[in-house]
């Protein structure tokens, strides 16, 4: 064995994915979801369909 990996999976669901959405999303994934000692976010921005917005 060569990687073991544990971690956590969170979905939130927001209406509007603009850009504010996601400066705010990030603000409270670094403030109240992530030690940012032992770990890392992503998050992706979705319109109603699932699918990513363009642009």
């Amino acid at each position: 064995m060569t990687d073991v990996r544990v971690g956590r999976y969170l979905a939130v669901t927001l209406g509007g994915a603009t850009a504010d959405v996601a400066e705010r999303v990030t603000a409270m994934c670094e403030r109240l979801l992530c030690n940012g000692v032992i770990e890392e976010f992503r998050f992706s921005l979705r319109d109603e369909a699932g699918s990513e917005p363009a642009g």
